[in-house]
């Protein structure tokens, strides 16, 4: 029988006699626990002790994907564990969005904390988080914040505009066109 078709019965199968349908989940090939995981994960979600040995069984591709949206649920509780937890995912495309995701629902319940703990990131990993929606978050949960320029600088977040000390005109566009200093014109 193929995976698709036999996903719907481990998922009644893992309500039923979760340790067994478990012991069977690691028999299986990869692609079959790749294919069965997710369908069994999204109906044994509220059990997080289950959910962890699934992780654990399935092929870290097919549970880094699962864990990236489940790891927000730490949030409420403790957001830097839940961040501790996304960067320690294998899947470079799913940890980045598990981290992402992460800092915008931080940000949604608690973005002094997230302004505080964001500051404390290296460079190199600012860099690969896509934090648009985080500060959006903020924007509009706590515009003050925004509007703060020390909360902005340290954070990291974009400023919207260059200083004016930033500023050059522009020789090579339209009259009054302003490009940052040391921009390519």
């Amino acid at each position: 029988m193929p995976p698709h078709l036999r996903a719907p019965l481990y998922q009644k199968w893992f309500k039923v006699s979760p340790d067994a349908a478990l012991a069977s989940l690691r028999t299986l090939d990869g692609l079959d626990k790749s294919i069965i995981a997710p369908s069994v994960l999204s109906a044994v979600e509220d059990d997080v002790g289950l959910v962890t040995k699934i992780l654990v069984a399935v092929p870290p591709s097919a549970g880094d994907w699962y864990a990236a949206r489940w790891l927000v649920r730490l949030v409420p509780d403790s957001p830097s564990e839940a961040f501790a937890r996304a960067e320690k995912l294998s899947t470079p495309g799913a940890r980045t969005e598990a981290m992402t995701r992460v800092l915008i629902h931080w940000a949604a319940r608690d973005p002094h904390s997230l302004i505080d703990y964001y500051a404390g990131l290296d460079d190199a990993l600012r860099q690969e988080l896509s934090t648009a929606y985080c500060w959006l978050q903020i924007a509009w949960n706590e515009p003050e914040l925004m509007l703060d320029r020390r909360g902005r600088a340290a954070a990291g977040a974009p400023r919207r505009h260059p200083k004016k000390s930033d500023r050059v005109s522009c020789t090579a566009g339209s009259a009054g066109c302003v490009h940052p200093r040391n921009a390519t014109t």
